[in-house]
C-alpha cells in the first residue's frame, strides 16, 4: 500500500524557488531579512516557527525527511505564501524589523485586502506578479541539505559575523544561561534527561550541561560556522551566497545590488529607504575591542573559535 502524500502541483511550483536566509543567532539575519524583503517580487516571512521545528526534528531523527518535506511545502505555500498574498498575517507593529510596511506600500496592501477574495485569487496574484517566498531563520544552516532536496530551485543566503561579537551579544541576551535555556531557547531535544539545543551533538550533551554561558555560546557559534563551511563545499554553486555582516553595515548599497543580482530581481525605492536605516559601524575602541568573556571560555573551545574565526577572515 502506497501511503505517499501527493502535493498539488501548484504547491510544488510556488515553493521550489524559496529564498532561505540564515546564519548564527545575533549575526545580522534580522537586518538582512528586512532588506531582502524590499526586493521586487519577494514575499518575506520572519522566523516561521514550524520551519525551525522541522529542522530540529530532522536533526534528532524524530521525523523522516519524506514527512518533513511534505509538511514544509504545505506550510510554505498555504500558511506563508498564500496568507502573505492575502495580507492576512501582515505585521503592523511599527517598531518591528518585520513590519509589513518595510516591504510593501499601504495602497498595495489595501488593494490586496479589498481584491483578493479567495485562494484562487491569491494563486493568480502570485502568478501574475511572479512572487516568490523568502524566510529568515537563524541556526538552520544544518538543514540546508534538507531544504535543497525539498525545494530544488531554492537559493540560500548565509550571513557571517565575527564570532567574538556574536558570542558577546548572545551572552548579553542571557539565552544560554541555565534559566534562559529553561524558558526561552527553542527548539531543543532531550538526551539522557537533559534539555539541550538541537545543534548540540549527542556525544557532547554531558559536557554541554557543565559548560558556562560563554563556552556554550562559543560552541553554538562554532557549530553554525562549521555547517556554513559544509554548505560552501556542498555543490550548491550559484544558489548559495555568503556575505559579511560587517560589510553589510559598511556598504549596504553594494551588498544589496549584489543580492538583487544573485536573486535575479532588482532593488526598489523601499530598498533605498531600508538602506538609509542601516547605521555604519563606528569603531570607538581604537581598534581594540573588549572581549573580556574570552577568559571564561574553556581552552579547547576557545581554540576552535579562534581557528574558525580566522578561517572566515576575522583576525
Amino acid at each position: 500500500m502506497d501511503n505517499k502524500i501527493d502535493l498539488a502541483e501548484i504547491q510544488k511550483k510556488n515553493t521550489k524557488n524559496t529564498i532561505v536566509i540564515t546564519g548564527a543567532p545575533r549575526s545580522g539575519t534580522s537586518l538582512l531579512g528586512k532588506l531582502v524583503s524590499t526586493l521586487e517580487g519577494v514575499e518575506y516571512h520572519f522566523e516561521p516557527p514550524l520551519v525551525w521545528g522541522l529542522s530540529a526534528l530532522l536533526s534528532m531523527k524524530a521525523l523522516s525527511p519524506e514527512v518533513a518535506s511534505v509538511l514544509l511545502q504545505l506550510h510554505l505555500h498555504e500558511d506563508l505564501l498564500l496568507e502573505s498574498a492575502h495580507g492576512r498575517k501582515a505585521n503592523l507593529r511599527p517598531g518591528d524589523d518585520s513590519l509589513v510596511l518595510n516591504s510593501i506600500y499601504w495602497p498595495e496592501l489595501l488593494s490586496r485586502w479589498q481584491n483578493i477574495r479567495n485562494r484562487d485569487d491569491a494563486i493568480n496574484y502570485i502568478a501574475d506578479r511572479k512572487l516568490r517566498l523568502a524566510f529568515k531563520m537563524p541556526s538552520v544552516i544544518d538543514a540546508i541539505p534538507f531544504f535543497d532536496a525539498t525545494l530544488p530551485e531554492s537559493q540560500f543566503i548565509i550571513i557571517m559575523r565575527d564570532g567574538r561579537d556574536v558570542v558577546k551579544s548572545i551572552i548579553k541576551k542571557r539565552w544560554l544561561s541555565d534559566e534562559g535555556l529553561k524558558n526561552n531557547y527553542w527548539p531543543f531535544k532531550i538526551v539522557n534527561g537533559s534539555k539541550v539545543p538541537h545543534l548540540v551533538e549527542d556525544s557532547m550533551v554531558g559536557e554541554w550541561v557543565k559548560m558556562n554561558e560563554a563556552t556554550r555560546a562559543c560552541y553554538l557559534w562554532r557549530r553554525d560556522a562549521e555547517f556554513a563551511i559544509q554548505a560552501k563545499s556542498s555543490g550548491l554553486g550559484n544558489r548559495l551566497h555568503i556575505l559579511s555582516y560587517e560589510e553589510l553595515r559598511q556598504n549596504p548599497d553594494s551588498i544589496m545590488d549584489e543580492l538583487a543580482q544573485f536573486l535575479s530581481t532588482q532593488t526598489t525605492n523601499l530598498t533605498k529607504l531600508g538602506i538609509m536605516s542601516v547605521r555604519p559601524m563606528v569603531d570607538k575602541t581604537g581598534g581594540v575591542k573588549n572581549y573580556d568573556f574570552l577568559g571564561e571560555v574553556e581552552a579547547n573551545e576557545l581554540k576552535k573559535l579562534n581557528e574558525l574565526n580566522a578561517a572566515w577572515g576575522y583576525p
